[in-house]
């Protein structure tokens, strides 16, 4: 229950958040008096609840470009990189004289999830990329990104360098909310690349999860 209750924090959060990363605006109404938790729910992933319409954008038709989307994809992956050089070591050492719930998955189911999840990201970010032309607020969509980047390389640095696992949980709510936050501005922007961004929350919803258990059993 204490669990749900830290999570239900994050809603203000994440309007907190949207004061300065407002959703980009590309020729999109939305209704007034629209309910802030059915803007922020990620079921609006998959169905609309505002009734929004997002424009055809002439974007859609742009040729791909090889460079940009590789520079997308090695952007996270380079991120990840450097998150696992920071875990290396404590993986091994450290990690396994924790006490962890029975659900804690083996250690080796995580770099492929992450590097599945990194990958996402970057195809995500290359879709907006394309759109760029066409987005009020692309700077601050585009420092968004960073942020929830930089957040989850912070996460390694403190819970596994660090070791410090009262600080990482904390941070690991203002991540999941920035995610979401971001979730929801690159959906108005471009459907798919909010899509791609479900599994992130998922998984980092669970490591939310798993790292308030960790922290309550140790």
């Amino acid at each position: 229950m204490c669990f749900f209750y830290i999570f239900a924090q994050i809603v203000p959060v994440v309007q907190w958040i949207e004061l300065w990363f407002p959703v980009p605006s590309m020729g999109v109404r939305i209704p007034p008096g629209a309910h802030f938790l059915q803007k922020l729910s990620i079921l609006t992933a998959f169905v609309d609840y505002t009734g929004i319409k997002l424009v055809s954008m002439a974007a859609q038709n742009k040729p791909f470009h090889i460079g940009a989307f590789l520079l997308n994809l090695a952007l996270p992956i380079a991120i990840g990189a450097l998150g696992g050089l920071l875990t290396a070591t404590s993986v091994k050492t450290w990690y396994p004289t924790l006490n962890k719930p029975s659900f804690n998955p083996p250690n080796n189911i995580f770099p492929p999830v992450w590097t599945l999840l990194f990958i996402l990201m970057g195809i995500s970010a290359y879709l907006v990329w394309r759109k760029r032309e066409q987005i009020t607020h692309f700077p601050r969509t585009l420092a968004l990104y960073f942020i929830q980047l930089i957040l989850n390389l912070m996460w390694s640095f403190i819970f596994f360098y660090a070791r410090e696992i009262g600080m990482a949980l904390i941070e690991i709510f203002i991540l999941l909310a920035v995610v979401i936050t971001n979730a929801r501005v690159f959906y108005k922007i471009d459907k798919l690349a909010g899509l791609l961004f479900i599994p992130y929350i998922l998984w980092v919803s669970f490591a939310t999860l798993l790292t308030y258990s960790i922290y309550s059993l140790n």
